[in-house]
Order: C-alpha cells, then sequence, then structure tokens
C-alpha cells in the first residue's frame, strides 16, 4: 500500500499538471505563487521505466521522490522548494534561453482548495533519443535487439513556447485518428486534449517519429513519457531496455520485465 501510495502521489500531477484545471480563487484562500514556471532540474541522466498493469502502458519516470527526516525531497534534482537552489534553477533555464528576466508568476493554486502544486522537472541535459529494445522477436523483422520505435506510440508534453518566450500555445482539437487503438492510451490523450493547458503543448504519435533534438522543456510533472503499443508481442514475458541518449553524449538505461508481476519494476 505504501509503494502505491508513493506512485499515486508521483503520477497523478500528469493528468492534473497538463490539464490546468485548478480551482477558482476567492478571498479567503491562500494564493501559492512562482516567480518561475520550471520549479526543477534533473542534473543526472536518470529515469525510471514501469508496466502500469491496470492499463498495460510504460510510465517512464524521470524523478522520484525520497522521503527524508523531516520532509521529502527529489533526487538529484535542483528546485525552488529549497531557496538555496534557486540561482542554479536560474543558471540552466538561461542556458535553455528562458526569459528569467522576466519571470512569470503563477496564480490560481490554493493550499487549502486541495490543489496539485504543479511540480515540472526537466533534465539539466535535454534527452535527444529514446531506443526501446526487448530480449524476444518481435517480428521476423524485429528480431531481438532490435529498435522497437516503431511499435510503440507516445504521449508527453513540451513548454518550450511558454518557458522562452512566455507565450501560451493555442488550443488544439482532439484528434480523430490515434497512432495505435490502445483504449488506456487514447483514453488518456482524449482527457488531456479536452482539459488542455495553455502552458504545455501535447506532444504525441509513434516514437519513431519523435524529434527532441530542437526541444529542451520536454516532460511532464515527474513523467518524462507515457507509451503503449498494440502489439501482441507486448503480451508476453520479456524484459525491456529503455536507453536515452541526452545531448552531451551521455546515457541512461533502464529495464523492465513486462508481464511477470512478481519481478518488478511495476506501478
Amino acid at each position: 500500500m505504501k509503494k502505491i501510495a508513493t506512485l499515486l502521489m508521483l503520477t497523478l500531477p500528469l493528468l492534473t499538471g497538463l490539464s490546468g484545471c485548478f480551482p477558482k480563487l476567492d478571498d479567503t484562500e491562500e494564493v501559492i505563487t512562482w516567480n518561475h514556471f520550471a520549479t526543477g532540474f534533473i542534473e543526472k541522466p536518470t529515469f525510471t521505466v514501469a508496466q502500469d498493469y491496470q492499463t498495460d502502458l510504460l510510465w517512464i519516470q524521470s524523478t522520484r521522490m525520497v522521503p527524508g527526516p523531516k520532509e521529502s525531497a527529489f533526487k538529484d534534482c535542483v528546485t525552488i522548494f529549497d531557496e538555496s537552489q534557486r540561482p542554479s534553477v536560474a543558471k540552466y533555464a538561461e542556458t535553455f534561453g528562458d526569459k528569467v528576466d522576466k519571470p512569470f508568476t503563477y496564480k490560481g493554486l490554493v493550499r487549502n482548495g486541495g490543489a496539485p502544486v504543479p511540480i515540472h522537472f526537466y533534465y539539466a541535459t535535454p534527452v535527444s533519443s529514446i531506443v526501446i529494445t526487448s530480449d524476444i522477436d518481435w517480428s521476423n523483422e524485429l528480431k531481438a535487439g532490435s529498435n522497437l520505435a516503431s511499435e510503440f506510440a507516445y504521449f508527453t508534453g513540451c513548454s518550450d513556447l511558454f518557458a522562452k518566450e512566455h507565450k501560451k500555445y493555442a488550443p488544439k482539437e482532439t484528434p480523430t485518428e490515434l497512432p495505435i487503438q490502445n483504449r488506456a492510451y487514447g483514453e488518456i490523450l482524449r482527457n488531456n486534449f479536452a482539459n488542455q493547458s495553455s502552458t504545455t503543448e501535447i506532444l504525441y504519435g509513434k516514437l519513431s517519429e519523435l524529434d527532441l533534438t530542437g526541444k529542451d522543456y520536454v516532460g511532464i510533472s515527474t513523467v518524462f513519457m507515457i507509451l503503449g503499443t498494440d502489439n501482441a508481442e507486448y503480451r508476453k514475458p520479456q524484459t525491456l531496455i529503455v536507453k536515452m541518449t541526452f545531448r552531451d553524449g551521455q546515457t541512461a538505461t533502464s529495464k523492465v520485465r513486462l508481464n511477470q508481476h512478481s519481478q518488478g519494476p511495476w506501478m
């Protein structure tokens, strides 16, 4: 139960953070404000990938919360939750071209109203590519070890326009055709298009078509990306390896044992 509670705390902001659905303020509510839209940067090339057994989707988690004696902290991160780290946050943001000299202030987030505080984390060195491989054959063409990017659809978000220009994204219509038929993937996509935020662009489609080379602020809350597939081979017990390459040449990998509930990692 403790694991589930922690994961819910980490993954729940995904839907609420992107949708921008916050409670209406009145004069009696305590307002939380930020003087910078990005609340933290991940300094190390690290992530964890897990399978959600309820939806079969893969969730790539870019950072995790670590409980401490007094309060929890986010591992390998600098955040504006700690005032001493604020200059480091600003320094990273400036390297991305963010207009820190004209900060945007969040309003409409309330402590006593129960609204989740937006937790946006971005890699200090952005991701340039993602490769997924399996230890079993997926087809005659996709032997074990082949790049499975063509078999997965992704879902994530990007805040580049808002971070760098403080301009809002124009709302987009919910797509009529989805890249895969997976019901859970489609439901998450439709819900977020219906309640999309004007500060985050929705990115979706086949992973093989993903181009991260020109995007700095990619990621949603503590979840970097959601991946789903219609390929029947995905339902077999196997080990997937997800490898990220960063712009400075560093790499990071994470393994997930699919359809093996006792093996993990899982959600």
